[in-house]
């Protein structure tokens, strides 16, 4: 009879083709599973075929997605809450779940992200974080938080922890097993989502890819605020800033060991000075600056200071990622980023950033978003949890500033790294937790032509956490795939071997250069920050 039993599921299984109504629910059955504060407002199955989203026009790129059951539901933690999920549980599954992070404000599904796992073989989920969007173009949006602190907070955190339990139990409905393995990706707002998973859950996921991420919340949006209006009032044009990021590379694109390739390898090892571009007696404005002007650059390589105190609030934007301001618009008008964040915080739609003051505005902040900033270096749970994080890094980032980002690595080792030296700290650390400093690499992507924006950090985690193959340097190349390089975990950085091509990844080695770490005693690589650069690194903390 068992034997009976076992051929009839595997006829029921070619008969359908599909795993999860062989072994699960079917699929329109979902739509009455019973979970805690949840509403399931659809679920359908969905033959393989290009997939457009609610709204839009064009469906998803990349082709067709797999037939898949669909599951949509509202998660209701609070009277004030409607935390909008999305799950995709394809025919065809891995047996792996994995959940996508928000960008700015979110308000909106990740479904090209969602699309390009779930053609993997994931079962995907996705939240708007308990708000939509009304306009997709528009990632600063916040009138949905004036007057609604529970959104608020399910924006901060809530929403995100409410998802992976719901679609996890999701996923064991439909396929009738959970997920052998879950996984967290995400970028910006879902880099900083994803800290706060290892931060806050530790035994939620198995791996974590956080890139960009928007850890310290609120002093980020403070130093963007603060950053753009140097800019914005001191008419600094694109032309400047060109002008300004051609110099830049002049001076410090040889640090790294090759000449003429664009990238700075560690943007720290470069004090050039915005003196240097004052313009000269009869000189074309639009090739130099001001007195007043190069100050003002200055100033925005600076960290941001507490007036009063003198103490630092955010790192200084990197020399060299002046292409990124300008993506970013950050010479055209002061930061909408950090204009949105402090409507929320004065309740204020018309805000516009004219009356703010630094001394007493950040600290309403701070505490608007206590539960927002993913700082805690205290990773002993997650590692415990036997948990495994790439996190990734453009050193071109000027949301939200490299140098807060290798000063959190570096407390991790602190707080969590087993040893009696900062060189076992550092190995333990490595077991579980990598990060990746990106040369010339903007906010989660783009740059100068030779930015290494192309890398597959999905296919690494998995040999990490699956078969225990740490990733070392990860092969990453230029949109053009003109170039390559090895992407190295930090403090190591790829290093030219002398010999090879320079435009392939063979030609480099992972060292390690001089830093706070090394100091104490691990390895000194051949290329050494100068004074400065190092006095302004150190002025980069934070306080926990």
């Amino acid at each position: 009879m068992a034997r009976m039993g076992r051929l009839l599921a595997a006829l029921a299984m070619a008969s359908f083709g599909c795993v999860g109504q062989a072994y699960g629910a079917d699929c329109n059955a979902l739509a009455s599973l019973q979970l805690p504060n949840t509403d399931i407002t659809s679920a359908k199955l969905l033959p393989a075929a290009p997939y457009t989203p609610e709204g839009a026009t064009t469906p998803i790129a990349g082709g067709a997605l797999p037939a898949l059951c669909e599951v949509q539901a509202t998660i209701r933690p609070t009277r004030d809450s409607a935390i909008e999920i999305l799950v995709w549980l394809p025919t065809d599954w891995n047996r792996k779940y994995q959940q996508l992070g928000n960008n700015g404000f979110a308000g909106i599904f990740k479904y090209p992200e969602m699309a390009e796992n779930v053609r993997r073989g994931y079962a995907v989920a996705s939240t708007n974080t308990g708000h939509r969007n009304t306009d997709s173009h528009d990632a600063f949006q916040v009138g949905w938080g004036i007057g609604h602190p529970e959104k608020v907070t399910d924006f901060a955190w809530r929403s995100v922890h409410e998802l992976t339990l719901k679609a996890k139990e999701i996923v064991r409905e439909y396929y009738g097993r959970p997920a052998r393995y879950s996984y967290w990706n995400g970028c910006s707002n879902g880099g900083g989502e994803g800290l706060m998973q290892a931060q806050r859950f530790p035994d939620e996921f198995d791996g974590i890819i956080a890139g960009g991420a928007a850890a310290y919340w609120s002093r980020a949006a403070t130093a963007q605020l603060f950053f753009s209006s140097q800019l914005v009032d001191h008419k600094i044009t694109e032309v400047q800033l060109r002008a300004i990021n051609k110099a830049v590379v002049q001076a410090c694109d040889a640090n790294d060991g090759v000449v003429g390739d664009g990238l700075i390898g560690d943007p720290r090892r470069c004090d050039w000075s915005p003196a240097a571009l004052v313009c000269r007696p009869n000189q074309d404005p639009g090739t130099c600056l001001t007195a007043e002007q190069a100050s003002a650059v200055a100033r925005v390589y600076a960290p941001v200071r507490d007036p009063a105190s003198g103490r630092v609030l955010a790192g200084g934007v990197t020399r060299g990622s002046e292409l990124e301001w300008i993506r970013r618009r950050l010479g055209v008008s002061v930061s909408a980023f950090g204009v949105s964040n402090y409507r929320l915080v004065f309740q204020d739609m018309t805000w516009n950033g004219s009356s703010f003051d630094l001394q007493r505005d950040y600290l309403k902040l701070d505490a608007l978003f206590r539960d927002r900033n993913a700082i805690d270096p205290d990773l002993r749970k997650f590692r415990k949890s036997r948990g495994k994080m790439i996190q990734y890094m453009g050193w071109d980032d000027s949301s939200f500033t490299p140098g807060w980002t290798v000063q959190y690595y570096d407390k991790v080792v602190d707080k969590t790294g087993r040893g009696n030296t900062d060189r076992k700290k550092l190995e333990d650390t490595r077991e579980f937790y990598r990060l990746y400093m990106m040369p010339g690499v903007g906010h989660c992507g783009g740059g100068p032509g030779a930015a290494l924006t192309r890398f597959d950090l999905v296919t690494a985690l998995e040999a990490w956490v699956e078969r225990d193959i740490a990733p070392e340097g990860i092969k990453a190349t230029n949109d053009a795939r003109t170039l390559e390089r090895p992407i190295c975990p930090y403090p190591q950085e790829a290093v030219y071997n002398g010999a090879g091509d320079t435009t392939k990844a063979t030609s480099f080695d992972c060292r390690q250069p001089l830093n706070r770490i090394i100091e104490s005693g691990i390895d000194v690589g051949p290329v050494k920050p100068t004074r400065a650069a190092r006095r302004a690194y150190e002025d980069d903390d934070y306080e926990d």
